[in-house]
């Protein structure tokens, strides 16, 4: 069972910094809390940041012999109607190579090789750095056939192939999965930390399920969600500080995010600041321990790009977060209304200027389309295309002024109405004209 302990803290909780938008707010939800690494490791499937132990003397066997005491990652996201399936991850390092131990417990076992390999019985791996949208994706099955371990590698990996260690075996009930990738072939050398993530694939004849650690591989390409493994040496890394929660919310919409702190060395007391959450703390952080602070948060009318970036001056290595923020209709709402009041306004100097014959043909085609894209506004809020809605209403804002003030002037006698060549008849051409001018 965890243990929860308090964590001796000072909180300075400082005003909203004048750059940041005035109406976004923050606040502590609970004590912030300490787990030693050993209570940490527990639930590795849910972190963010994974230290990962070297490792000596390894036979890539698939028996697991040197993995004991090695804490696991077990992937529970599931996609896919199967039940029978667990999964258990272990990784490791040495100066020279990345080391994977994986055991999938599954009551049926069918498995191919060749391209397909991935909709049957199997695993898949990618390793990837922060620079990349994804990274290098690697997968192994039992060959049916032979008995032995298939690999799938990158076209790029082929001619090195054979310095991947890897074996596949089957026993009773439990597929075991182990390899060792050389750093140089995915990495140019030992990163300092990177982006890692598994799944394994299961079918007993009835469809593809995939057990996750996070999307990325099965859904498309992409390391967004991938947690960050830190081959963990003495004196290589003081710590690191780094942001959990949402990438998209919604105007307006009270999130939670959580700052993490792990600590690598001795006990020490640690400022630190979250601009963005309105968060400014000095902790005192036991040895070799985790600390989380929740933080609960609303954006109030604010809506756009948003950077989350943890500040200890250095001290530890610092993980920012961007997310997006998008607006909701009740943002608009007020810039809707005026132009739909204009637009009553302007029919009814339309009216005006019908009833004494003055041609008002462009300022009619200005107000529709005014209209037509009031009704596109609300889909692309539910799409959250925030940009499209600001560059839609800030044109949209200039036609019936425009129309407005023209209109009125026709009727003063101080403006010549604009003319539109008699053979475009078409109001769909009409407003395509418009738009494109």
């Amino acid at each position: 069972m965890k243990m929860k302990k308090k964590v001796t803290a000072f909180l300075a909780f400082t005003m909203l910094i004048s750059c940041l938008p005035n109406s976004i707010s923050a606040e502590s939800s609970a004590e912030p809390e300490i787990l030693t690494m050993d209570e940490y490791n527990l639930d590795l499937a849910n972190k963010d940041y994974i230290p990962i132990s070297k490792i000596e003397n390894v036979t890539v066997d698939g028996a697991g012999d040197e993995w004991v005491e090695y804490p696991s990652i077990k992937p529970y996201k599931k996609s896919g109607t199967s039940d029978t399936v667990s999964v258990d991850v272990k990784v490791a390092f040495d100066d020279e190579r990345f080391y994977l131990y994986t055991e999938v417990k599954d009551d049926i076992h069918m498995s191919e090789s060749g391209s397909s390999y991935w909709q049957y019985d199997s695993i898949q791996i990618m390793l990837g750095t922060h620079d990349e949208e994804a990274g290098d994706e690697l997968g192994w099955a039992l060959d049916p056939v032979t008995n032995t371990s298939y690999m799938a590698t990158p076209a790029e990996f082929v001619e090195r192939q054979s310095e991947i260690e890897h074996t596949v075996i089957r026993k009773g009930n439990i597929t075991s999965y182990e390899a060792s990738i050389p750093w140089n072939l995915p990495f140019e050398e030992k990163p300092e930390m990177f982006k890692f993530c598994l799944i394994a694939n299961e079918n007993d004849g009835s469809g593809r399920t995939v057990i996750y650690m996070t999307p990325g591989i099965h859904d498309s390409k992409y390391n967004t969600y991938f947690p960050t493994l830190i081959p963990q040496e003495e004196g290589s890394m003081a710590g690191l500080v780094g942001i959990s929660g949402s990438d998209d919310i919604s105007s307006g919409e009270k999130s939670e995010y959580e700052i993490n702190i792990l600590n690598f060395g001795e006990e020490k007391k640690q400022n630190i600041s979250v601009e963005a959450l309105n968060y400014n703390a000095e902790l005192t952080l036991p040895t070799n321990s985790f600390v989380r602070v929740k933080l609960k948060y609303d954006t109030g009318t604010y809506y756009g790009e948003l950077n989350i970036v943890p500040d200890t001056g250095g001290v530890f290595k610092e993980f920012s977060k961007k997310i997006t923020v998008h607006p909701t209709l009740e943002i608009y709402q007020d810039k809707l209304n005026e132009m739909k009041a204009r637009l009553d306004k302007i029919d009814v100097l339309i009216s005006e200027c019908e009833k004494n014959n003055i041609y008002v043909e462009y300022e009619k085609i200005n107000a529709q389309v005014v209209r037509l894209f009031l009704g596109y506004i609300p889909e692309n809020i539910a799409n959250k295309d925030a940009g499209r809605i600001d560059y839609q209403i800030a044109e949209m804002e200039k036609l019936p002024k425009e129309a407005e003030s023209n209109l009125e002037n026709y009727i003063l006698g101080s403006k010549i109405p604009y003319d539109i060549p008699e053979n475009i008849s078409d109001s769909d051409r009409q407003i395509s004209i418009i738009l494109s001018s």
